[in-house]
């Protein structure tokens, strides 16, 4: 949107919103799927939008892009896709809990590789602020093993409850 005028700026932004305003409507029936959608909106909005802009607060760009980029969506989908099949909680915390790490470890890939833009334009990111060789630690040993570990919890929960023909 840069060089954009401002008229041109706040017709798209009110497209969008009528647009979400609309999904919303068609998803009254999920209190979940609703929830998701929106706060997906909100994630990205904060993460984007000055004077919020979560993208230059280190860590609190990290989880907003996570859960925008991963948990959300992925809540959003499996309300959609689950309705009436009663998935339950647990499961969906062990989705979440995968979706959010896969975010993560997304976004902090992402930020490894703008680095240096992100240095040379004075943008404030968490990786800025840690450094390369902390991040890929964090990365080596703690999201990838995590994320890894709860995939494969999510596949054997899934496997369970299809065998029980409690959900599809």
């Amino acid at each position: 949107m840069e060089g954009r005028s401002r008229r041109y700026q706040a017709l798209w932004v009110l497209a969008c919103l009528a647009g979400g305003a609309v999904a919303l409507m068609a998803l009254r029936s999920s209190a979940l799927a609703a929830w998701a959608y929106g706060a997906n909106w909100l994630a990205f909005t904060l993460y984007s939008v000055p004077p919020v802009r979560l993208k230059i607060r280190g860590l609190w760009g990290v989880i907003a892009d996570a859960c925008g980029g991963q948990l959300l969506p992925t809540l959003w989908t499996a309300a959609c896709v689950s309705r009436g099949f009663g998935v339950p909680v647990g499961w969906l915390a062990l989705l979440g809990g995968w979706a959010f790490v896969l975010g993560l470890r997304g976004i902090l890939s992402h930020q490894l590789r703008d680095l240096q833009a992100d240095r040379a334009s004075a943008v404030d990111t968490f990786v800025v602020r840690i450094g390369a060789q902390r991040t890929q630690k964090l990365l080596r040993r703690c999201l990838v093993p995590l994320e890894l570990l709860l995939f494969g919890l999510v596949d054997r929960k899934s496997t369970r409850l299809n065998s029980s023909h409690t959900v599809i």
